[in-house]
């Protein structure tokens, strides 16, 4: 089984295209992405008369990089049925910012493609912590671990069960 990659993506263009895009990427139309495993809208909000900015979750095998864009060791190699978000993003007028986190090997991606042109294409190591025993320790997770954590990475621990280190801010910068 693959690793799996979750990625949480903005899209701004009409919305015909913004459609098209998800349709595409839920293998609905006839040309396809490769290994997205879901693709869900949860906010859209117009920006101007016929402009929105859309966001998308979903998730996918390996990396975004693999399975959506192009390039040594990616799924889409240039085949007819086949396509990327670079195609997809110059052929739909389409802005796409991605932030995607992998875990499992350990590690988010950060990319903005612009109408066909990739303009970020950044990485940076990434882990979560998650822990099978429930309220444990500041000293018990260190001695798990291995390392010091921060009181802010407990927190995130008590809070939410987990806690994460390295990464983006996840803050979108230009859609």
């Amino acid at each position: 089984m693959p690793n799996l990659c979750d990625y949480d993506m903005r899209v701004e263009g009409k919305k015909d295209n913004v459609e098209k895009l998800l349709r595409i990427m839920k293998y609905e139309e006839p040309i396809h992405m490769y290994r997205i495993f879901s693709a869900e809208i949860y906010d859209s909000k117009k920006k101007s008369e016929d402009v929105y900015v859309v966001s998308i979750c979903g998730d996918c095998a390996w990396s975004v990089y693999v399975c959506m864009l192009e390039g040594n060791s990616c799924y889409y190699q240039g085949e007819p049925d086949g396509t990327s978000l670079l195609q997809l993003t110059k052929e739909l007028n389409l802005k796409i910012e991605i932030f995607s986190s992998e875990p499992g090997i350990g590690f988010q991606e950060h990319y903005f493609i612009d109408k066909g042109k990739l303009i970020v294409d950044e990485e940076a190591d990434y882990n979560e912590f998650w822990f099978d025993e429930e309220n444990l320790s500041k000293e018990e997770i260190e001695e798990e671990i291995n390392r010091p954590i921060t009181d802010e990475e407990f927190k995130d621990y008590l809070s939410e069960g987990y806690f994460s280190r390295g990464g983006f801010d996840g803050e979108y910068k230009y859609v």
